[in-house]
């Protein structure tokens, strides 16, 4: 029996050493060396790190985790200047339930001995340069699984046996062709797959996913409609920067509690269905870069409670800015409603949205005179009322827009001096303060970065901002 045992730690010992040969251990590169290599036993190469950085610190010991066994069963390296790859003697700890190497230099790819590792339940391998393909009939224990911000390739394995999964984390790779099936996951809560070159529709399993909190799959080239059919307990959803058409409804309807609803950047069609106003605790809508039509409803008051951050630019929107929107006052990150087709004139209480930084209604048709209420939007940092039908003078108010980095007033009907504004010491403005033959409109500037003529649209320096 003893024979037995000592062969058994000899084994661990060695697979545990060869992870640090194989890593850059010894070449003075790990941040800290946690008595690998001691003399001890293997389950004593551990240390408490003074300095745990990561996406995941599940605890602040780095090297080897036993649990009051003599058996490994957790190696944590993350945050450890780690270089090199991953051993194929990683297949020698047979009990390993953690392997935690993220935010590291580790390339080469995920060996296979990892999918003999049937106990493993986490495996953290974010934030590094490994390259490949993901393995195939990896353990069916895994409860959490991180391998984003690395170079992988190719389709995402077929992960029918991953019937414990939590959490699936795959951004920022070069993974493609289409999503497997995700049916036969009850507890998977976290599902991240952004920035990759998937394709083809989303699985209609996504909408059986019960536990599901957070699906982020945005900036892909998903096609097809939001496949949501039942009401689901999701938090966060993006699927923004995709190819998705269809309309909103299913994601809206389906979400009661969403706090963080991005579709942006897609091909989305319809109007802005009534039951988003009735979702209590969103704190961002982000539909810009879409196809939507029709109003934007007075019911949008509804979501003053949390409402931080509302984008719907570049739609077909119409009809006029409800004066209801002003209710909006825990709004900070942006107001931005650019590039549609909203008419009338801009809400007179408008300043009562004192904590947003962003103030964007450039090239829609509005027109009347700019609220002087905007002057008390003293957190305001940029403002773009460009390309509409404004017309009178610029609001005196608007000398306490101390934080104010960016005003764009260009291409409408105003006239006077702004010069009072000089002082505030902005980065740019750009108005129509470019003498034109047929400019009536001429605003007086003497500290404009950007001079208009408001008649032929001229700009000098050219007009190439991209604006909000």
């Amino acid at each position: 029996v003893e024979n037995v045992q000592d062969t058994f730690n000899l084994t661990q010992r060695f697979a545990v050493a060869t992870v640090y040969f194989a890593t850059g251990g010894g070449e003075n590169m790990w941040r800290e060396e946690a008595h690998f290599l001691s003399g001890e036993h293997v389950c004593e190469w551990h240390a408490w790190a003074a300095e745990i950085i990561g996406i995941h610190d599940e605890t602040a010991e780095k090297g080897v985790s036993c649990y009051g066994t003599n058996v490994v069963m957790m190696l944590n390296l993350a945050h450890n200047n780690l270089t090199g790859a991953i051993p194929e003697e990683i297949s020698l700890l047979p009990h390993l339930q953690a392997f935690v190497m993220s935010d590291n230099k580790i390339g080469g790819s995920i060996p296979g001995a990892v999918s003999s590792l049937d106990n493993l339940q986490l495996l953290l391998l974010g934030i590094n340069q490994i390259e490949g393909t993901i393995p195939n009939n990896m353990s069916s224990s895994l409860v959490y699984l991180d391998l984003s911000v690395n170079e992988l390739i190719g389709p995402v394995p077929p992960l029918a046996n991953l019937t414990k999964l939590t959490a699936l984390s795959l951004p920022f790779n070069y993974l493609t062709s289409t999503l497997p099936s995700l049916s036969d996951k009850p507890d998977l809560g976290l599902l991240w797959l952004s920035s990759n070159y998937f394709e083809g529709p989303l699985p209609p399993s996504v909408s059986n996913l019960t536990s599901l909190r957070q699906l982020a799959a945005n900036d892909n080239s998903i096609t097809g409609t939001v496949p949501f059919e039942a009401e689901l307990s999701l938090e966060l959803l993006n699927l923004s920067r995709n190819r998705m058409n269809g309309t909103t409804d299913a994601a809206i309807d389906h979400l009661p509690n969403v706090s963080q609803l991005g579709l942006s950047w897609n091909s989305l069609t319809g109007t802005l269905p009534d039951r988003m106003w009735e979702l209590s605790n969103v704190e961002t809508i982000d539909l810009n870069n879409n196809l939507l039509s029709g109003t934007l409803s007075p019911q949008v008051s509804n979501l003053n409670r949390t409402l931080l951050s509302f984008n719907i630019r570049v739609n077909f929107l119409n009809g006029t800015i409800p004066p209801s929107i002003v209710a909006l006052k825990n709004l900070e990150a942006g107001l931005i409603l650019s590039e549609n087709n909203f008419g009338g004139s801009i809400p007179e209480d408008i300043g009562n949205l004192e904590k947003v930084l962003t103030l964007s209604l450039w090239a829609n048709n509005l027109s009347g005179s700019i609220p002087s209420s905007i002057g008390n939007m003293t957190n305001m940092n940029l403002l773009w009322l460009t390309m509409n039908a404004l017309t009178g003078t610029v609001p005196r108010s608007f000398a306490q827009l101390t934080n104010l980095n960016f005003m764009s007033i260009d291409r409408n009907a105003l006239t006077g001096s702004i010069d009072f504004l000089c002082d505030l010491g902005m980065k740019l403005i750009e108005a129509d303060c470019l003498a034109g033959p047929e400019n009536s409109s001429l605003i007086e500037c003497s500290c404009c970065g950007r001079c208009c003529d408001a008649v032929t649209g001229v700009c000098d320096p050219p007009y190439s901002s991209s604006g909000l």
